[in-house]
């Protein structure tokens, strides 16, 4: 029987959550559903390792008993008769419907009862063709309005751009910021800095004591478009060719984990903070911290970082969880 990933058995209990509000369900089992799938997913450490050494999944925030028995069914027999009952009740593809801006529980579960939609692909054929408008309260515009959302998902979706792209509107922003005096520090994170032949987002680290001028500069760049969000250490933009770009400022202290953290996968910072937790300690995006309290650890660099949990320095374009950290135990990890 495979076993379920951390991921896998969030998604279960996220879908199970949004099923449940299609259903009309009490809010607060919706909630309890969606909490638990939050928690699960950003576990530091691996829930079916966790539940196969008999441990008690309630003392996981999150979890309370009826999701523990969920849980424990599904890992033991592969099947959960709770999602096959609910499943059976609502289309299961009706998750993807709720997941469209402006669609809400109610409209999903008209779209399937009164016009047999079931998927975003069939919901966007209908709003081409006008279909919409026969549901109540549906006008034009609020059909419009759909389609719109569901055009703007899809091209988030398929919004990557090449590295070649994203690189050398990289370089201008550094550029820019990398000689202003309240910089002490600044890099690329992300998967630019790993190296993936397509890029999302732009993302960026600071290290100074004085973010406040270093954040107006980012914000006023030629490229940026849009300020969508502005604070005190973090800045999120829009440039002109639609990407989005974070800003992060940290302190010299924190520069070794915050660095490390907004570069890695996701995957990656996993492995990382379970090294930490098997040595007594809690990592962040700052510092680490002995799990039994006390001054926190902090690294003025990635180096040090890793030496600390026994590792040479991983270098970015590996930090895919893909044997990396395996392979750097063992001192096998390619030259260059």
């Amino acid at each position: 029987m495979p076993r379920l990933t951390n991921q896998q058995t969030a998604k279960l209990f996220a879908d199970i959550g949004d099923l449940l509000e299609i259903k009309g369900e009490n809010r607060f089992k919706v909630l309890a559903y969606r909490n638990a799938a939050d928690h699960i997913e950003n576990l530091s450490f691996d829930l079916y390792d966790y539940w196969e050494s008999g441990a008690d999944l309630r003392k996981i925030e999150g979890i309370g008993q009826a999701i523990s028995e969920k849980i424990d069914e599904k890992f033991k027999t592969g099947k959960l008769g709770f999602w096959d009952k609910l499943t059976a009740e609502i289309p299961p593809a009706l998750v993807e419907v709720l997941a469209i801006p402006d669609v809400g529980p109610k409209l999903a579960k008209a779209m399937w009862e009164e016009l047999g939609l079931t998927s975003v692909a069939e919901v966007k054929a209908a709003a081409q063709e006008g279909k919409l408008q026969k549901l109540p309260r549906m006008g034009a515009k609020s059909e419009a309005r759909i389609l719109a959302s569901i055009e703007a998902v899809e091209r988030r979706e398929t919004g990557r751009v090449h590295l070649g792209v994203a690189w050398p509107l990289a370089m201008r922003v550094l550029a820019a910021l990398k000689d202003l005096p309240e910089v002490i520090q600044i890099e690329s994170a992300g998967s630019l800095r790993r190296m993936r032949e397509t890029i999302g987002d732009l993302d960026f680290v600071a290290s100074t004591e004085q973010p406040g001028p270093i954040m107006a500069v980012f914000k006023s760049l030629p490229d940026v478009e849009e300020v969508i969000a502005a604070g005190d250490t973090k800045t999120s933009v829009r440039f002109r060719n639609g990407m989005q770009a974070d800003l992060r400022c940290v302190t010299p202290a924190q520069w070794g984990p915050a660095l490390n953290y907004f570069t890695g996968s996701k995957n990656h910072n996993v492995k990382i903070r379970e090294l930490a937790q098997k040595m007594g300690y809690s990592l962040n995006e700052y510092a680490l911290t002995r799990a039994s309290g006390g001054e926190p650890l902090l690294f003025p660099d990635e180096v040090e970082l890793y030496k600390f949990f026994g590792l040479p320095y991983i270098p970015p374009y590996l930090r895919e969880d893909r044997g990396e950290i395996d392979a750097a135990f063992k001192g096998k990890l390619p030259a260059g």
